[in-house]
């Protein structure tokens, strides 16, 4: 059995640098990545009706979308949000 490998690509997209991101490499078996490595893998579920409030705590430690999505169009949403 192959487990998934994680790996650091080369971050040369703001998106990437944004979200520091990461990739796992998986062989072909279709399984979820939380079930091969249930020690260093988890799966959170966020319940709905706590989206709002995970939403505005990741917001007082400055997690935001242009944090996390740092393209224009995330821009003119945040304008639109503060100017409503």
């Amino acid at each position: 059995r192959l487990n998934p490998v994680a790996t650091i690509a080369n971050r040369n997209n703001k998106r990437l640098q944004a979200q520091l991101g990461n990739f796992t490499i998986h062989h072909n078996k279709r399984e979820p990545i939380e079930e091969i490595t249930p020690d260093s893998c988890k799966k959170l579920i966020v319940p709905s009706d706590n989206k709002a409030i995970l939403r505005k705590e990741l917001e007082t430690l400055g997690v935001t979308k242009l944090q996390l999505f740092p393209e224009l169009s995330s821009v003119g949403e945040l304008l639109k949000e503060n100017m409503s």
